[in-house]
């Protein structure tokens, strides 16, 4: 279903959202359902793919990278304006720190090859995201805040993992 841009979630049919090269179309919404859009805008639907590109499957890792690099181009910072974007970001955060790890991984290279640079720029409007839209010391913020950690750890940012372990300190 993912190398056919197909989406499932929940007891819906799967859905056929994108042309099949990694363009989605990311206003789809045919069964009219927040939770189905949300996690649409979630990317964990892409973790299978991302999986086998870490194990060393280059097609599928290349796939699942066209369909992140697709959601980034088409829905710029700040997307607040779209609530499955916004409500699933601290998802998708994670889903890209995880990305990155499988480009690392499965192409055997320490540092993150140049034609991914984007990926980078990604996970810090995400993380400038989960700063400035935190939710508070409650259960949905703590999960922004290990979000926000995870890309201060991946992109080695002091900035960021303070920001998390005060907004984490606070929830406790």
């Amino acid at each position: 279903m993912l190398m056919n841009d197909t989406f499932s979630w929940g007891d819906d049919p799967p859905y056929k959202v994108g042309n099949g090269n990694g363009d989605i179309n990311w206003r789809s919404d045919p069964y009219h359902k927040p939770s189905w859009y949300m996690w649409l805008h979630s990317l964990r639907w892409l973790g299978q793919g991302i999986e086998a590109g870490r194990k060393g499957d280059r097609k599928t890792l290349a796939h699942v990278m066209a369909i992140i690099q697709d959601w980034v181009h088409d829905n710029p910072y700040s997307w607040k304006g779209d609530v499955g974007a916004w409500e699933s970001t601290m998802h998708r955060t994670n889903v890209l720190i995880c990305a990155r790890q499988a480009v690392l991984t499965g192409l055997k290279v320490r540092k993150l090859p140049a034609q991914y640079a984007w990926l980078d720029k990604a996970l810090v409007d995400h993380a400038n995201f989960l700063t400035v839209n935190w939710s508070g010391p409650s259960n949905h913020g703590t999960d922004e805040s290990i979000a926000l950690f995870g890309v201060g750890c991946t992109l080695g940012r002091t900035d960021m993992k303070s920001i998390a372990h005060e907004r984490l300190t606070e929830a406790i």
